[in-house]
């Protein structure tokens, strides 16, 4: 696909003057979906940071459309995050992590500083030491751009969730798992070290970083052993096995990859439990010591013996559970294991049944008090369990199989223990934002034009307006402004990171990508006019008064930069 892109350094428009291309003030994806690019500041002040909105495909439904909250990895940006998510839906392109689904918002954002891993310094992230046990600005800001989001869109509260790979994938660690209150679930792949999240979560053998700790996201975790940042899984796994965590882990020999292609070659079964199902006023179930827990291959990772280097394995894979009845009497679930007719695995043979420990977790209407006997009844069988000092019960070793089981709690009266003190969610304010992305003087936005070399092939557009700003807020003047075209064989990147060097001050900028060593120039040029046309159409864009300029952005394109303006000066 061709690359076309627009760089306008001219002011917002009002609606009545927008651009008339395909997603106005957006990123657009190959699905028509439109996303904003805009910049956001704290209400507490300080530097202002990009972020991609991505809107649903359709108009959001009555009580609001979910929301997905995606953190980038090391050494990537929104844009480049916005590519992965953009990218055709297939085992080959997706990345499951980035992709927003159709009927949900999407909030991209991220990190300037590739030495702050979204609130922990790399050094700490490294070695696991010294992880600060306050809150940094990076973990203060992302929790108020995502109520942000929840304030000013359209957003069902109940289901937002976050993720991220690799550095993102630490992110989601570290920012997510303490804030079960605000995050229905979470994933990440190829999560860069959990050291962020044994200090927030208390797993290295400090406090937690808030008491009473509300219940966590359910997570889905998925690793590879023959990745260096995978150390210390181990600990990660066991901390949650101890509290009684809700994780559905999956593993192989994939390495830090988080494309589709190269993981569900390597294991199967990750991409069959969907985080989107689960609401955060809806109970859960968290699985542990399970009998088809598979062997964990670290500390050792890829050096493990017995094959445990290379092998493909799962934790809770295979669980499964129903709501029933949650009221203040009785406490009703369903329990089961998957089936072939929910998943389809070449890799795992799956389990006709599996012993596992029960606790129910986010229990909303059927209190239970630190230390109170609960009575339980499973399957023919029955017996009481004592509540731990959060007002959890574990029913130990139930066998569960394909076929779907209740699990049916009650008070014994009568009730003993002492009531628990339930998590206070933090006010935060969720700051401003504009739309427009903040580039060195440049604020602006992502559209898409009809510019591939195909008739109806979709390319890209980056319309990025130069502004006057005044205490965050732009004040803008529409003038004409001349055209200018950069013959480009990167024209995201042109665009991005050097537009403002190779365009005069004061222009459009349209970025299209091109090469000498293209054959069927015909082609090439009349790919070129269509774009110009459709830009040169645009309120603000003046091609009467002053002929369109072509350049070169470097090697390979000055031929063709030549050859376009001699052509368009005929």
């Amino acid at each position: 696909m061709n690359r076309i892109l627009a760089i306008a350094a001219i002011p917002l428009i009002a609606a009545a003057d927008t651009p008339s291309f395909t997603a106005t003030n957006g990123l657009a994806t190959p699905t028509g979906r439109r996303a904003e690019v805009m910049h956001w500041r704290s209400a507490r002040g300080g530097e202002t940071h990009n972020m991609v909105v991505v809107h649903p495909k359709e108009n959001a439904p009555k009580g609001g459309a979910p929301l997905f909250v995606v953190l980038h990895g090391h050494g990537m940006n929104i844009v480049s995050e916005f590519r992965w998510e953009a990218m055709p839906i297939d085992d080959v392109h997706k990345c499951d992590i980035c992709w927003v689904p159709e009927d949900f918002y999407g909030l991209l954002l991220e990190v300037k500083n590739m030495e702050d891993f979204w609130g922990v310094p790399t050094a700490c992230v490294r070695d696991g030491a010294n992880v600060p046990g306050e809150l940094s600005e990076t973990e203060n800001r992302v929790l108020e751009q995502v109520e942000w989001a929840a304030s000013n869109l359209p957003v069902d509260r109940d289901r937002i969730y976050l993720g991220g790979a690799s550095m993102g994938g630490s992110g989601t660690l570290g920012l997510g798992m303490w804030n079960g209150d605000v995050f229905a679930a979470a994933k990440a792949c190829v999560s860069a070290s959990p050291y962020h999240c044994f200090r927030r979560m208390g797993f290295d053998g400090g406090a937690p970083i808030r008491q009473p700790m509300p219940d966590p996201p359910v997570y889905v975790e998925f690793s590879a052993q023959n990745d260096r940042w995978s150390k210390d899984k181990d600990r990660l796994y066991a901390g949650m096995e101890t509290n009684r965590y809700a994780i559905y882990g999956y593993w192989g020999s994939w390495g830090h990859s988080g494309r589709n292609s190269n993981v569900w070659r390597k294991n199967d079964l990750v991409g069959s439990f969907n985080i989107f199902d689960i609401n955060l006023k809806s109970p859960y179930v968290a699985f542990t010591h399970a009998s088809t827990d598979e062997p964990l291959p670290w500390p050792d990772g890829f050096q493990a013996k017995n094959d445990l280097g290379k092998n493909p394995g799962q934790r809770n894979a295979y669980f499964r559970w129903r709501n029933v009845k949650d009221a203040a009497e009785r406490f009703e679930v369903e329990l089961r294991l998957i089936t072939d007719k929910d998943w389809t695995t070449k890799i795992f043979t799956l389990p006709a049944e599996s012993v596992a420990d029960v606790t129910p977790r986010r229990i909303q209407n059927f209190p239970i008090n630190a230390g109170e006997t609960v009575a339980w009844k499973y399957n023919g069988k029955s017996g009481t369990v004592v509540a731990d000092a959060t007002g959890h019960v574990t029913i130990p070793q139930l066998a569960i199989s394909k076929k779907p089981r209740r699990l049916v709690l009650n008070h014994v009266q009568p009730r003993t223990g002492t009531p628990v003190a339930q998590p206070v969610t933090p006010v935060r304010e969720p700051g401003e934002a504009a739309a427009g992305l903040d580039l060195g003087g440049f604020a602006g936005s992502f559209v898409t034009i009809e510019g591939g070399k195909e008739p109806g092939e979709v390319g890209e557009i980056a319309v990025l307006r130069e502004c006057v700003k005044a205490d965050f807020k732009e004040e803008c003047r529409l003038a004409p402004r001349p055209l200018v075209v950069v013959c480009s064989t990167t024209p995201y990147k042109d665009a991005l990171t050097g537009g403002e060097t190779l365009v005069p001050a004061g222009s459009w900028a349209l970025f299209v990508e091109v090469a000498d060593s293209e054959k069927n120039r015909d082609a090439l040029y009349a790919r070129v006019a269509a774009a110009v046309r459709q830009v040169a159409s645009q309120p603000g864009v003046d091609t009467k008064s002053k002929p369109v300029t072509f350049i070169s952005s470097g090697k390979g394109t000055e031929k063709t930069a030549a050859e376009l303006a001699e052509r368009f000066a005929k």
